[in-house]
């Protein structure tokens, strides 16, 4: 489950990056209220999802060492873009109009690419964990 779960909030966190650079293009402070509003829905259902991803993996079915390796890379390549964001959220805290400085964004930016680099790894795809097993489906006894 949390691979297709990671996808809402990485969605949100890659989201609000882009909202920032509306906001500079624009100057229009509700987009930095609205960045900074994601990254805070992002964080949440992260550490939710990953919480729940490492509490599959102790209680789940056993993985060999290769599968150990890749949840664990996996594992702290997530941790690291919630840290990313969460440094780049707490530096908007405070500030008039959540006006994100140049270290948050450039903390947000670090993000989004340390979460492309996890999703380049490779694993096993989304689309993969949602596809029915459908093998001999088709025969009749």
């Amino acid at each position: 489950m949390p691979s297709r779960a990671l996808v809402i909030p990485f969605g949100l966190l890659v989201t609000s990056a882009v909202v920032d650079v509306v906001h500079l293009l624009t100057g229009q402070e509700r987009f930095s209220s609205a960045a900074g509003h994601l990254i805070a829905a992002g964080l949440l259902l992260g550490v939710v999802t990953a919480a729940i991803g490492w509490l599959e993996r102790i209680f789940g079915e056993p993985l060999d060492a290769g599968e150990r390796r890749a949840v664990l890379r996996h594992g702290l390549v997530t941790a690291g873009v919630l840290v990313l964001f969460a440094v780049s959220w707490s530096l908007r805290l405070g500030v008039e109009g959540w006006q994100p400085a140049w270290p948050a964004l450039a903390l947000s930016w670090a993000g989004v690419v340390v979460a492309a680099f996890g999703g380049a790894l490779g694993g096993r795809p989304v689309e993969e964990d949602s596809q029915p097993d459908t093998a001999g489906a088709l025969r009749t006894a």
